[in-house]
């Protein structure tokens, strides 16, 4: 298998996600005992085309044989180097409520080689109640934890109203990205780097595109 050279800051962000997907596809395809896989295989598991699947790979350096494709240990092996640290990567959940109880259960984190170290919020009524075998934490703690595990990336669980202020403790903290799960975009003058996910964004264009098949469908008709 050939290598390119790439920086880390040269992959574009669309690329990031399809590029995760080929993470699960192929420790998928190792789990069936498969040594190699083509492009188009590749491609036909993370839902794009083969195309598509080469030139993504090509920001990460990783360049198949024409007509044997790549060994899938190998490329493993270069998406683990590209795209993250050393497994597994350790994450906080802030805010202790049915999200964050929701997000402490979620098993493809271990399987996707992210670690949950700590549970944090600042009600009271939830601080030191167990949590998925782990003790609630107040936020007063999460720089002790920080230090401790050396962990930089959160996810913030936490009502609108409470998530900048939330992100502010975090990057107090040590913490230097967030998922913010809130619904509203996170507006902070904290130096961090935030990804936004709003599950009703995402419900509104499903929505939406169920709709426009169902009105197709009946033209058909």
């Amino acid at each position: 298998m050939a290598i390119k050279e790439r920086r880390r800051g040269d992959i574009p962000e669309p690329a990031l996600g399809r590029l995760h997907r080929y993470q699960l596809a192929l420790r998928r395809l190792r789990r069936e005992k498969k040594l190699l896989v083509a492009s188009a295989r590749l491609g036909e598991l993370a839902g794009v085309s083969a195309a598509l699947v080469r030139r993504d790979l090509s920001c990460v350096g990783a360049l198949g044989q024409r007509g044997v494709g790549y060994e899938v240990e190998w490329l493993l092996a270069q998406l683990q180097r590209a795209l993250q640290p050393p497994a597994p990567c350790p994450l906080v959940i802030i805010g202790a409520g049915n999200l964050g109880a929701a997000l402490a259960g979620y098993a493809s984190f271990d399987l996707q080689e992210y670690q949950v170290v700590g549970v944090f919020d600042s009600n009271p009524a939830r601080v030191g109640h167990r949590l998925q075998g782990m003790v609630i934490r107040h936020m007063r703690e999460l720089p002790e934890v920080v230090q401790a595990t050396g962990v930089e990336l959160g996810l913030l669980a936490v009502p609108a109203a409470q998530a900048a202020a939330g992100a502010e403790l975090c990057a107090a903290a040590g913490l230097r990205g967030l998922l913010n799960l809130a619904p509203l975009p996170l507006r902070t003058s904290a130096p961090l780097v935030v990804r936004q996910v709003d599950l009703t964004e995402e419900l509104q264009i499903l929505n939406y595109q169920v709709s426009c098949a169902r009105d197709r469908k009946r033209g058909e008709g």
